[in-house]
C-alpha cells in the first residue's frame, strides 16, 4: 500500500500510444494513494482531447 503527502504537483505521464486512436494525449498526475493489490488509486490528474483504443 502506498500512502504520500503530494508535494510534487502535476507531473507528465509517460504513455503508450498504442492506448490511443487519436494522437497520443498530454496527461499529467499526482496520486495521493494507490493500493495495487485491489486496484485503487485516488489522485489528480489532467488530460489534452483523447480518444482510446478500443480494442482488447
Amino acid at each position: 500500500m502506498k500512502h504520500r503527502q503530494s508535494q510534487h504537483g502535476l507531473t507528465q505521464a509517460q504513455l503508450d500510444a498504442a492506448l490511443f486512436e487519436s494522437e497520443l494525449s498530454i496527461q499529467h498526475t499526482d496520486l495521493y494513494f494507490q493500493y495495487n493489490e485491489i486496484e485503487l488509486t485516488f489522485g489528480v490528474w489532467d488530460s489534452s482531447d483523447m480518444k482510446e483504443n478500443t480494442d482488447p
